[in-house]
C-alpha cells in the first residue's frame, strides 16, 4: 500500500499497485465480479517487502549499515499524515453517520488502528464468539497497514544484524547469499504456519502477522537475488496469475494457507520480469498515464475507499445501487487525489518539512497517534456516559415479558425508557461467557456453566449452543430461587445432531462437534438429571449443503438429533424448547439509526418463526415442545422492546435482562420443581424505588484510587508498576500485592494508612495470580506468560524493599489450563503461591491473606434497576462465600494470617446489596469504592494487632 522510497522509477511496478487497489476496490463495491479481490493485499504485501529490502540492502552495502532514524523518518513522513487524518474524519463522521451502538467498537479500532495493532485486534475478535456477527468497522482495513508497519519495526534490524554477523564472520561480499537463506527460513516458517492454521480452521490467521510475512519475505527474497531476464510471457503470466486468484478465489477458501501461493507467486513473477512491460502491448498498458495515476494514488486510495464505502452502506442500505455503486468508485478516488496531493505530497516532499530533525519529526508522529487515540478513548467515554439508564426504578416500570401475559395492546416505548440502554445492548449477555464454561469451536470437552447449589434436590441440564446459552441468565433465576441446581452445557455454533455441519468461521466442516456431541451423551449417561432441556439455533446447515439454506438442512438434522438422544439412557425428562425469533436486522444498530418503537427493525410473527429443526426433531423423538412464542410476538409483531426491556442484543440473541424477566414463565411452563416461588420473587406492582449511593446506574464507574491513579497494569503490561500512599516514610510498611479484585480495596487501605500514619505499596495486575504456577488468561486465550513475567519482577522488588507486611488480595477464579477447572487447577495454583509465599518469608518477611469477598450470583446494580426491589438482589451468605487456593493454602499454614471482613458483607444469614444507604456492589464481585471507604477502620483493627507484635505476629490467626 504505501508508495515506498527506491532508486529509479518502475513504471511497472507502479501500475501493479494500481492494480493491488483496484481489485480490493472492485472487492469491497462489487463483490460478485471478484470474489477474490481481497487479494490485492498480497500484492501489496510483495511489493512493499520487494522495495523495502532492496533500499536496507543498498544502503547496508553502500555505507555499512542503516540509519534507523532516518528510515523510520521517511516512513513517519510518507505513511502517517494520510492515515491519521483519514482516522480522524472517520472519528467524526463516526458521530455524525453511525448509530451510537457502534461509537465505542469504531473508536476502540481507531485506537489500534493509530497504534498499528489493528490487525491483532481483528484477529482477537475473529475468535470471540460474540463479536462473530459484529459489523465491520470503517477503520477495519488498516489491518493490513498494520502488518506492513510491524515489518517495518523488524526488519531493518534483522537486516543490519544478519550483515553485521556475516561481515565478522564471512566477509561482507557473502552477505546476501546468508540474507536469503535467512529470509528462506523466514518463508518456510511463516507459510507453514499459515498452512496449517489455513488446514485448523483458524480464522484469526487471516489478520496475523506470522502467517503474513511470508509475503514480504517474498518480496525482500527477490530483491536480494536480483532480477534475471526480463521475458514477456513471464510478466504475462504473473499478471493473470494475479487475476486467476481475484476470480478464482472466494470467501470459502481458508486463506492465507496455500491458496495465497497463486497472488503471492504471481506478483513475484511480475516484478521480476517487470522491466519487460514496454515490450509488447499485452503489457504495454502498465504505463499509461490513468494506471500511473491510479498507482501513485494507491494508498490514499486505499485510506479512504473503505470508509467511504462503510458510511454509504449505513445511510443507504441495500438500496444503493449500480449508479451509486459508481459514486462510491468516483468519490473514493476524487478523495484520494485530493489526500495525495494536498496531504501525502506537501508531508512528504515540501519545504516546510524537509528542515525538521529527524528527532522533531518522529516525536511529531508519536504526539499525533497519541493524540488519535486520545480522540478515540474520549468518543469510547462519552458513549459510557449515554449509557447509564435510569438511576433508579421499580420492577414495575421494567416487567418485561410479564407484559406480554397482561390484556390489552402492547404499551409504545421510547428510545430512552428502556433497560439495557442501546449501548450496551450488546454486552447484556450471561455471566457464563465471563466464567468460561462454554466451550469454544475447536474444543471438544464438556464445560459447564453451574446455577444453583450441589445439595439442591432437583438437577436439570439445559444442552445447546449460543440460543441455549442466552436462556441461561432466566435458568440462574430459577435456581436461585428454588431447590434446583442448573448445569449449562453448550459449544459455539454446534447442533447435537451427529452429522457434518458446515461452519462459516472454519469455511469447511466442524468434526469438533461431533465429538462434542458424542462426549455430551456420555457425560449425561454419568451422571443423574431429573431433566435435559434442549435449545438450539435455527439455522445450522449440513455440510455441503450451505448454498441450499437452513430450511433444506433441518429434516436431516431433525432426524440426526433424534438418532443422538435416542443414546440417552432413561431417567430425565427431556423437553425442547421451540427457537427465538430471528429478526431481520441487527436490532441494536437499526434501532440505534431509527424513530420512536424502531418501525423496520424487526420482522412479522410470519417472517421471524419458522417450523424449523427443534420443532421437526420434537415431533420426531416424541418430546414436548415447550413454545414461548407469545412472550416475544403478539398481534403479528414481534418488537424489540418489551415491558421496557429491549429484547435482542444482535438479530437472534436474546439479552440477559430480558431472559431474566423470563424465569417465571419458563419455570411454570417446564413444570420444574419451585416454579411458584420463582414466580413470587417477582413483586407484583410494586413500586419500590432504589436509593442508593452510588446510583445504580453508575455503580460501573465507582472504582477508586488503585483504578484512577493507574495502579492496576493491564493485561499485556509485565514491567512493575508501583503505586505509594499513606505517608511516603511512614512506618511501618506494608505491600499489598493482587489483581483488580485486590484494587478495588485500596480506598478502604488508602484511609486506614493514612490515619495510622503507615506506609503501603501496591503492585496490582489485572487479572493475575501472585505464584510460581503459570496461569491461563481465557480472554487472551493462551498461557498468561505476562502474568509470570510480573510475579518474578514484584517478588524480586519485595525481596530487595523487604516491607514489614505483604498482603495478598486476589479472586479466587484461576485456571493453570484452558481444560481444568477451577477445582483441578488448585493443586497447581497452591504450589505456585506457596512458593513465593516461602521465598517472602525467607527474606524474613511477613504475609496476610485477605479473605475473598464475597461473590454475588448476578450483576447487582443490573438486577436493582430491572427488579427494584433489595430483597430480591441480595443472596445467602453460605452462597456468597468462596473457596480458592490462596484461602487453602492459609488454613494449612501456620505463618500466614487471614483477615476476614465478610461480617461488613454479610449478616449471619444474607449478603445484601445496599448497606447503610450504600451500594455495595459494582458488579456480581467488586465492591463500590463508595462502601469500600467504611472499611478502614475494621481493616485498619485487624491490622494493628499484627504489626504490633512483631515476629510473633507470624503466628497463624484469623482476624474477623
Amino acid at each position: 500500500m504505501s508508495n515506498n522510497d527506491h532508486s529509479g522509477f518502475r513504471p511497472e511496478i507502479q501500475g501493479l499497485r494500481a492494480i493491488a487497489v483496484m481489485l480490493v476496490l472492485v472487492y469491497h463495491i462489487w463483490p460478485a465480479w471478484l470474489p477474490g479481490g481481497y487479494t490485492g493485499v498480497d500484492v501489496f504485501f510483495v511489493i512493499s517487502g520487494y522495495l523495502i529490502t532492496a533500499l536496507l540492502v543498498r544502503e547496508l552495502e553502500f555505507t555499512g549499515g542503516i540509519s534507523l532514524p532516518k528510515f523510520y523518518v521517511r516512513r513517519a513522513r510518507r505513511l502517517l499524515p494520510a492515515s491519521l487524518i483519514t482516522l480522524v474524519a472517520t472519528l467524526a463522521a463516526t458521530v455524525l453517520l453511525l448509530p451510537v451502538t457502534l461509537w465505542r467498537d469504531t473508536a476502540h479500532e481507531v485506537g489500534a488502528a493509530a497504534m498499528y495493532f489493528e490487525n491483532w485486534w481483528l484477529a482477537f475478535k475473529a475468535i470471540d464468539y460474540l463479536a462473530i456477527e459484529s459489523n465491520p468497522s470503517p477503520v477495519q482495513h488498516f489491518w493490513s497497514l498494520s502488518v506492513e508497519e510491524q515489518y517495518y519495526f523488524v526488519w531493518p534490524a534483522l537486516l543490519a544484524g544478519v550483515y553485521a554477523l556475516v561481515r565478522r564472520l564471512m566477509g561482507a561480499g557473502s552477505f546476501r547469499t546468508a540474507c536469503s537463506a535467512c529470509l528462506v527460513l523466514v518463508i518456510v516458517a511463516s507459510l507453514g504456519y499459515s498452512i496449517h492454521s489455513g488446514l485448523a480452521g483458524e480464522t484469526a490467521a487471516y489478520f496475523s502477522s506470522f502467517s503474513r510475512v511470508w509475503q514480504l519475505a517474498a518480496g525482500g527474497l527477490l530483491a536480494l537475488l536480483g532480477g534475471g531476464k526480463a521475458r514477456t510471457p513471464v510478466l504475462v503470466a504473473g499478471l493473470l496469475g494475479i487475476l486467476a486468484a481475484a476470480l478464482l478465489l472466494d470467501n470459502d477458501i481458508a486463506y492465507p494457507g496455500y491458496a495465497a501461493l497463486l497472488p503471492t507467486v504471481a506478483t513475484v513473477m511480475a516484478i521480476q520480469a517487470g522491466a519487460a512491460y514496454s515490450q509488447s502491448r499485452l503489457t504495454r498498458w502498465l504505463g499509461y498515464r490513468p494506471v500511473q495515476y491510479l498507482g501513485d494514488i494507491s494508498y490514499s486510495l486505499y485510506l479512504w475507499h473503505w470508509p467511504v464505502i462503510i458510511f454509504a452502506k449505513h445511510r443507504f442500505g441495500d438500496s444503493i445501487g449500480p449508479a451509486g455503486n459508481i459514486a462510491l468508485l468516483l468519490a473514493s478516488i476524487v478523495l484520494a487525489g485530493l489526500s495525495k496531493h494536498f496531504i501525502e505530497d506537501r508531508f512528504r516532499s515540501g519545504q516546510a518539512t524537509r528542515s525538521v530533525p529527524s528527532w522533531r519529526v518522529l516525536s511529531y508522529a508519536m504526539s499525533a497517534s497519541l493524540a488519535c487515540v486520545g480522540l478515540a478513548t474520549l468518543l469510547v467515554l462519552s458513549t459510557g456516559n449515554e449509557s447509564q439508564g435510569p438511576s433508579s426504578a421499580g420492577n414495575s416500570a421494567y416487567p418485561g415479558a410479564a407484559t406480554m401475559l397482561r390484556p390489552g395492546p402492547l404499551p409504545a416505548a421510547t428510545n430512552t425508557s428502556f433497560l439495557p440502554a442501546l449501548v450496551n445492548v450488546e454486552d447484556d449477555v450471561s455471566i457464563a461467557y465471563a466464567q468460561g464454561c462454554i466451550q469454544n469451536i475447536q474444543g471438544v470437552d464438556v464445560k459447564t456453566c453451574v446455577f444453583g447449589k450441589d445439595t439442591a434436590r432437583y438437577k436439570i441440564a439445559v444442552v445447546g449452543d449460543s440460543h441455549a446459552v442466552h436462556w441461561f441468565p432466566a435458568f440462574e433465576e430459577i435456581a436461585r430461587h428454588s431447590d434446583v441446581q442448573v448445569v449449562g452445557i453448550s459449544k459455539t455454533s454446534c447442533i447435537t445432531a451427529g452429522l457434518p455441519l458446515q461452519h462459516l468461521k472454519l469455511k469447511g466442516d466442524y468434526p469438533q462437534c461431533t465429538e462434542w456431541t458424542n462426549n455430551v451423551i456420555a457425560y449425561l449417561n454419568s451422571r443423574h438429571f431429573d431433566y435435559v432441556i434442549l435449545s438450539q439455533s435455527p439455522k445450522h446447515r449440513l455440510y455441503g449443503m450451505q448454498a441450499e439454506g437452513p430450511s433444506a438442512s433441518a429434516s436431516r438434522l431433525a432426524a440426526g438429533m433424534r438418532k443422538v438422544w435416542s443414546g440417552l439412557a432413561r431417567g430425565p425428562k427431556v423437553l425442547v424448547l421451540r427457537s427465538t425469533p430471528w429478526q431481520p436486522t441487527l436490532v441494536r444498530e437499526c434501532a440505534a439509526s431509527r424513530g420512536l418503537e424502531f418501525p423496520g427493525c424487526t420482522g412479522t410473527e410470519k417472517t421471524v418463526l419458522s417450523y424449523d429443526v427443534m420443532s421437526r426433531f420434537a415431533q420426531l423423538a416424541h418430546y414436548p415442545l415447550i413454545d414461548f412464542t407469545d412472550l416475544f410476538c403478539r398481534d403479528g409483531r414481534c418488537p424489540a422492546v418489551i415491558g421496557n426491556v429491549f429484547v435482542y442484543r444482535d438479530a437472534h440473541h436474546i439479552t440477559a435482562t430480558y431472559a431474566r424477566t423470563l424465569a417465571p414463565m419458563l419455570a411454570e411452563r417446564l413444570s420444574l420443581p419451585g416454579a411458584a416461588a420463582v414466580a413470587a420473587s417477582l413483586p407484583a406492582g410494586s413500586e419500590a424505588r432504589i436509593n442508593a449511593r452510588p446510583s445504580p446506574a453508575l455503580a460501573s464507574q465507582d472504582r477508586g484510587e488503585a483504578f484512577a491513579d493507574g495502579c492496576v497494569q493491564s493485561l499485556k503490561q509485565h514491567a512493575v508498576i508501583s503505586c505509594r500512599y499513606g505517608l511516603r516514610e511512614g512506618k511501618p510498611r506494608i505491600a499489598v500485592v493482587g489483581d483488580s479484585m485486590g484494587a478495588n480495596l485500596v480506598p478502604a487501605l488508602n484511609a486506614a494508612v493514612t490515619t495510622k500514619r503507615w506506609s503501603m505499596d501496591t503492585y496490582f495486575k489485572d487479572s493475575c495470580l501472585f505464584g510460581a504456577t503459570p496461569v491461563y488468561n481465557r480472554r487472551l486465550k493462551r498461557a498468561f506468560t505476562e502474568c509470570s513475567r510480573w510475579n518474578a519482577a514484584v517478588l524480586r522488588r519485595l525481596q530487595s524493599t523487604a516491607p514489614d507486611l505483604v498482603i495478598l488480595m486476589q479472586s479466587p477464579q484461576y485456571i493453570d489450563k484452558r481444560a481444568h477447572t477451577y477445582d483441578e487447577a488448585s493443586p497447581a495454583l497452591e504450589r505456585g503461591i506457596s512458593a513465593h509465599i516461602s521465598a517472602l518469608n525467607d527474606a524474613g518477611i511477613r504475609v496476610a491473606v485477605l479473605r475473598y469477598l464475597p461473590w454475588m450470583p448476578f450483576d447487582v446494580p443490573q438486577c436493582l434497576m430491572t427488579r427494584g426491589d433489595v430483597e430480591q438482589c441480595s443472596t445467602t451468605r453460605a452462597l456468597g462465600m468462596r473457596d480458592g487456593p490462596l484461602l487453602r493454602i492459609a488454613r494449612r499454614s501456620t505463618e500466614i494470617t487471614v483477615i476476614d471482613i465478610n461480617d461488613a458483607f454479610c449478616g449471619p444469614k444474607a449478603c445484601m446489596p445496599i448497606i447503610d444507604g450504600l451500594l455495595v456492589y459494582r458488579d456480581a464481585m467488586q465492591p463500590t469504592a463508595t462502601f469500600a471507604r467504611t472499611l478502614d477502620d475494621e481493616i485498619a483493627g485487624q491490622l494493628s494487632p499484627l504489626l504490633k507484635n512483631g515476629p510473633a505476629g507470624m503466628a497463624k490467626r484469623t482476624l474477623h
